[in-house]
């Protein structure tokens, strides 16, 4: 007589193989997600409401990046959206001596 349990067959390995890859791929894409997620909630609850704060450690950074000194008179940051945006006043680019080769009443960017 024919039984039920003579039909029960044990998964391929190659089944397995596929199962073990989908459960790692699932949980790297939960993870990086996870990342993406908390990257976005610093930037928008600590580093916007307080980039007023970092204006020295932009003008320095900037002031290396291009080779001549920077000023930055205010920054401001809105979060809008997803994308916040940083509007900068009195930008100024000053030569060794210390006088003004580039002036800009005010610039906008978005991160």
């Amino acid at each position: 007589m024919f039984k039920m349990d003579d039909l029960r067959r044990s998964p391929s390995l190659r089944l397995k193989t596929l199962t073990i890859a989908a459960r790692w791929s699932l949980g790297l894409l939960l993870v990086a997600w996870f990342v993406i997620i908390s990257a976005w909630t610093a930037l928008h609850l600590f580093i916007v409401p307080r980039i007023g704060e970092l204006r020295p450690q932009l003008e320095s950074r900037v002031s290396q990046a291009l080779g001549v000194t920077v000023r930055i008179g205010a920054i401001a940051a809105r979060s809008e959206g997803l994308v916040p945006s940083f509007e900068m006043s009195d930008v100024r680019l000053l030569d060794r001596e210390g006088r003004e080769e580039i002036g800009r009443a005010s610039c906008r960017e978005r991160v």
